[in-house]
């Protein structure tokens, strides 16, 4: 189940990564959060739902085991139905949970702007710092932000007048 997990959530990313590309050129955008939300739901439930697997039943018919579940008790229908769901809620803890936690928030692909780097996290990914060099304006990152995901406060930390000053007077003349 390990490489499952893996794997679903792999091309989680890729399909995530496509999804971006593709919102990028859309003239009309729209709804980055929950278009994401629903990829990462719909990644994770690839294992829940399993459609494409081979039906049990026709497996046993084949094989002569049906005749045996017919001397049991249990109907074999409840027999398929309890194993299908037990394999379901495996794969729900394993192959769902697991790609909709990596994919959660849509802040862990990169902005790919230039000029700004990840200063520091907290609150679980939810409070993020990030620090311009420069050369991207606070503008374009707010922007860009919007982009990817949910904005709900923005705060803006500017630097200690004496270091302003310090970096005026130190730095060498261009």
């Amino acid at each position: 189940m390990v490489a499952a997990s893996v794997t679903n959530t792999v091309f989680g990313f890729l399909r995530f990564a496509v999804m971006l590309a593709v919102r990028h050129g859309s003239p009309h955008g729209g709804g980055g959060r929950r278009a994401a939300a629903g990829l990462w739901v719909g990644q994770g439930l690839i294992g829940v739902v399993l459609l494409w697997s081979p039906p049990d039943l026709a497996e046993r018919i084949r094989t002569g085991d049906v005749v045996t579940d017919l001397l049991r008790p249990i109907d074999p229908v409840w027999q398929l139905l309890a194993a299908d769901l037990g394999r379901a809620g495996y794969a729900a803890c394993t192959r769902f949970a697991i790609p909709v936690v990596a994919g959660d928030e849509p802040l862990a692909v990169t902005l790919a702007l230039p000029g700004v780097t990840v200063e520091s996290t907290q609150a679980d990914g939810r409070r993020i710092t990030y620090a311009l060099d420069g050369t991207a304006s606070a503008g374009d990152l707010v922007s860009r932000l919007a982009e990817v995901a949910a904005l709900r406060d923005i705060s803006v930390l500017e630097p200690a007048i004496e270091d302003v000053v310090a970096r005026l007077y130190t730095r060498p003349p261009s």
